[in-house]
């Protein structure tokens, strides 16, 4: 839905959630595809096998998965409303998303483990290099990486580009560990973590 919203489509049906693979399809080459029409040059990083996760963390969200597969169901069998929100994610997403990345003409890496650590690196060389680079997720432990410029999903907008010929402009709220410390200082020099000295007595 966001996608969507940030690309100027009409929204997902209720069904797409479930299984509504062309829509979602629709949805990831329309953004990055627009992306690529306002002048950037997306690349897209894709989890691998290996995870730093720890086990309970794993089955915490396996459990979640199936709590939400059983209440949609209970949901359909008795006539209740579901929010989208609530309703469980396609069985195949992430492969969808792979080939809709791909038909999209846009460059993949795809990591050992998780993507987190190696894009964040990646933006962060490129930004020490003087190149423009930012993240584009939905995931606030960007925020902790030095000389990395975060650009929440929901805080993105593609604008233009629903005629022929005409331009896309994106614009979005960016966000760094800089900026986010600054706010959280109220502009007060701070006081050096460690260890401090007692005053001598006179």
């Amino acid at each position: 839905p966001t996608w969507h919203a940030a690309c100027g489509l009409p929204p997902l049906s209720w069904l797409a959630p479930l299984g509504g693979y062309a829509e979602i399809h629709c949805a990831i080459v329309s953004f990055l595809n627009r992306l690529q029409w306002a002048g950037l040059v997306p690349t897209v990083y894709f989890d691998g096998r290996a995870t730093r996760l720890k086990t309970a963390t794993i089955a915490h969200r396996r459990r979640g998965r199936a709590d939400l597969y059983e209440a949609f169901q209970a949901a359909c069998m008795d006539g209740r409303t579901i929010a989208v929100s609530k309703m469980p994610d396609p069985a195949m997403l992430l492969e969808q998303c792979e080939y809709s990345v791909a038909a999209a003409g846009v460059d993949v890496v795809q990591c050992v483990g998780e993507a987190d650590h190696d894009l964040a690196h990646a933006c962060a060389a490129a930004t020490r290099a003087g190149e423009s680079c930012f993240i584009c997720a939905q995931d606030s432990d960007f925020l902790l990486h030095a000389d990395v410029l975060y650009v929440p999903f929901r805080d993105l907008s593609l604008l233009g580009g629903h005629e022929e010929g005409d331009a896309v402009v994106a614009m979005g709220r960016v966000w760094s560990r800089m900026l986010l410390a600054s706010i959280a200082g109220g502009g007060r020099r701070q006081q050096p973590l460690g260890r401090r000295r007692r005053p001598r007595r006179r």
